[in-house]
């Protein structure tokens, strides 16, 4: 049904998946009045860093099948953002 994507592209898929996501419980925690603590944060902004970031390592390390789990594993760092913020909602961290 859909075409097969390249094994390369998927990390990268997998990170602005990621940043959506907690852009999207940013968004739902400023609506409960929270208040995002870096002045400054732009979903775009994060999305430009953790493309170069992730490129940069693929560029070196794609070759080796260990550091391509070690890519993968940084294609889901974005996800740390959405589970700090559901974290917070569910008044686990203050």
């Amino acid at each position: 049904m859909f075409p097969k994507l390249p094994n390369a592209s998927k990390p990268f898929i997998i990170m602005a998946a990621g940043i959506t996501s907690d852009y999207i419980s940013s968004l739902i925690g400023i609506s409960m009045d929270y208040v995002e603590m870096h002045p400054n944060y732009s979903p775009l902004n994060a999305l430009i860093v953790f493309t170069l970031a992730l490129a940069v390592l693929m560029l070196f390390f794609w070759r080796n099948r260990t550091m391509r789990i070690f890519v993968w594993a940084c294609s889901l760092i974005p996800f740390i953002g959405i589970i700090h913020n559901l974290l917070v909602f569910a008044g686990i961290i203050a």
